[in-house]
This record gives structure tokens, C-alpha cells and sequence, in this order.
């Protein structure tokens, strides 16, 4: 786990997981920040898994050639799980 964004007042906005293995099982972080100002403790998992189905989303019916379009790739695990983010993909 890495920190993913600017560090501010001594905490990170957001951090990066990446899975050190290639098993074939899925990963399970647990996440714990800590507020020093409140004394409050947050827990979070983030589940890695493997990319099972990729699909491609677009706003438009119709797509024509030579015409540049937004889209927007979207990742599934094999539960039909949707990834929150595909970066470093």
C-alpha cells in the first residue's frame, strides 16, 4: 500500500493497492486511519482481484468513423464485481 495523493497536515487523501502475487485467489487489505485531531479510527477492505470480463461504455447509439469519442473501460471480477479504478492497467 502506497500513499496516491499529496500528503496535507500529516495525512494522505487516498492511497494505491497492488497485489505482490499472481495466485489465482482473491486478496483481501485492511485498510485502519487513524484522525490524531479526533481519535477516531477508520477500517476499510479493499478486495484485489483478477480482471475477469472488460467492457467498453459509450454515450452514443451510433459511432462513425473517423470521429473521436469518449469512452470509458469498465472492469469485472469473476462475481461480477465492478473495479473502482483500472489505473496501472
Amino acid at each position: 500500500m502506497k500513499p496516491d495523493s499529496v500528503k496535507s497536515n500529516d495525512c494522505w487523501d487516498s492511497v494505491s493497492l497492488q497485489a505482490n502475487t499472481m495466485r489465482p485467489s482473491n486478496i483481501l487489505n485492511l485498510i485502519t486511519a487513524y484522525d490524531k485531531n479526533s481519535y477516531e479510527t477508520l477500517r476499510s477492505e479493499a478486495k484485489i482481484a483478477k480482471v475477469h470480463r472488460l467492457a467498453i461504455e459509450v454515450r452514443y447509439r451510433q459511432i462513425t468513423v473517423n470521429t473521436n469519442y469518449k469512452l470509458k473501460l469498465i472492469g469485472y471480477d469473476e462475481q461480477g464485481n465492478k473495479f473502482s479504478t483500472l489505473d496501472g492497467f
